[in-house]
């Protein structure tokens, strides 16, 4: 299967004052350098970042993707990244904000790919922005976002969506706040 990876960097960061989380240094290196590290561990090449702001993301050489429809969310850039990757089987989405995720935990991923979706759960809490879509799904994402639904989950159920279980929640904790960082 040719897949692809997606950073989803595209929020405004209001609980940060700004700050893109994305750029955010964590062990000497920022969160998307770890990203692209873990996606290239999980065999994974093909990256791009969705993000509105191409300024920000044009340090790490990866392609920035920007939503085609504005102000629905991450949905937004899910659906702009699908289409710039309809001759893939599949592309694997993470959230710019999370610093502890590594390779091993996408090549659990990818290796659950299908012809669906399949998102990440852990004991403690759903994460329906880590996932792994197959392309021949953008259509049926763009009606459901035309129809008027915002939230990702609900996407994923009204699309029989799967899950992955993991057992390590940490490997998915996400910064949102200044305390987080800390």
């Amino acid at each position: 299967m040719k897949i692809a990876g997606a950073i989803l960097a595209g929020g405004n960061a209001k609980r940060l004052n700004g700050i893109a989380k994305g750029n955010i240094k964590i062990y000497n290196k920022t969160i998307i350098e770890n990203l692209i590290e873990a996606f290239d561990f999980a065999g994974i090449s093909d990256i791009v970042i969705s993000s509105n702001n191409q300024d920000l993301y044009k340090q790490y050489h990866k392609p920035v993707i920007s939503d085609c429809k504005k102000n629905i969310g991450p949905l937004a850039g899910i659906e702009a990244t699908l289409a710039h990757f309809k001759k893939y089987n599949a592309v694997i989405f993470v959230p710019c904000d999370l610093p502890n995720i590594t390779g091993k935990e996408l090549l659990i991923l990818k290796n659950a790919s299908n012809t669906n979706i399949t998102y990440v759960k852990t004991n403690e809490r759903i994460h329906p922005l880590c996932v792994v879509i197959s392309t021949n799904k953008l259509n049926a994402i763009s009606n459901i976002i035309n129809d008027g639904e915002r939230k990702v989950l609900n996407v994923w159920n009204k699309l029989n969506a799967k899950v992955v279980h993991y057992k390590d929640e940490n490997k998915f904790f996400n910064i949102n706040n200044i305390d987080d960082i800390l």
